[in-house]
């Protein structure tokens, strides 16, 4: 059950936080959001496999006080943005000192912008845009979109006019991050996706050959009851082996795969023995490798 599983999954957690490490001695005492994005570090370096963390840096809903009477560099805002530029400094150079700096990329979000001019309180209501930060060894430097074009006049109600849809930012990290292709992000966001050059060419997580079989990796049905069928292209002939694994990464059932020919592959699973829930299936050949996620009826 879901108490199980979350306790199951604790106890991963904290092996591998146990096991890894933090190295970096620039974690301001005392800063939130450091504490958090210290113990990720640890996660990482540790071996834990999963993909996303999010960590939270509350107080950013500042419709009053957002800056001080009398000095607009001090206030809740300025000091806010020292604490995420105090974290995300210590994060980069724990991530460099471990050799996992092209390993990771962050991401900043949040679910509201803020408004041009103050609300009379020394504040800011909500408002439509907000800046997007993306940070890491395998990101573009400098600043995408021109600086906003604002009324010499703002009243309290006007706000920022949105340059780049978020979506178009999520889809080119699932695009050049996890390998998705354009067609199914389009499916999974919204239509009018467009590519946005985000990331170098050192955040690609697969190999050449690897995005080859990425991009041609198909299993179905989903969800399966007694049989998977996987289907996928492979560039040359190769070896290699199908691995079925649960949602902690633990290994449940393998089989090798020989002497595939350059071409389509399909190939059927017999799952009928496992219970109900999600999987992961992990295919690889040679030295590159693809993970799916599947269910099991």
């Amino acid at each position: 059950n879901a108490i199980t599983q979350t306790n199951e999954y604790g106890e991963v957690m904290k092996i591998a936080a146990e096991k890894g490490q933090s190295l970096s001695k620039l974690y301001p005492d005392g800063n939130r959001l450091g504490e958090q994005m210290q113990t990720v570090v640890k996660l990482i370096s540790g071996g834990l496999q999963t993909k996303v963390y999010i960590v939270r840096l509350g107080g950013f809903d500042t419709h009053s006080d957002q800056v001080q009477s009398g000095d607009v560099t001090k206030g809740r805002h300025g000091s806010l943005l020292e604490t995420l530029s105090g974290a995300i400094a210590a994060f980069q150079d724990d991530l460099n000192l471990l050799g996992l700096e092209k390993r990771v990329v962050g991401m900043t979000f949040s679910e509201f912008g803020r408004r041009i001019r103050s609300n009379g309180s020394l504040g800011t209501d909500h408002g439509t845009a907000a800046p997007l930060m993306v940070f890491g060894s395998c990101v573009q430097s400098g600043i995408m979109g021109n600086t906003p074009d604002l009324p010499e006049e703002a009243s309290v109600g006007d706000g920022v006019s949105m340059q780049y849809d978020f979506r178009n930012v999520y889809g080119s990290m699932l695009q050049d991050w996890f390998g998705l292709e354009e067609e199914r992000i389009q499916n999974l966001l919204f239509p009018d996706y467009t590519y946005m050059p985000i990331l170098t060419s050192c955040s690609i997580s697969v190999s050449t050959s690897s995005h080859f079989l990425q991009n041609s990796v198909k299993i179905f049905p989903q969800p399966a009851r007694n049989q998977l069928n996987i289907a996928f292209q492979v560039d040359q002939f190769k070896d290699g082996r199908l691995s079925v694994l649960d949602i902690y990464g633990r290994t449940l059932k393998v089989q090798p795969l020989q002497n595939l020919a350059k071409g389509a592959v399909q190939i059927r699973l017999n799952i009928n023995r496992l219970p109900k829930g999600q999987y992961l299936l992990r295919i690889e050949l040679g030295d590159s490798s693809v993970t799916k996620q599947f269910v099991k009826l």
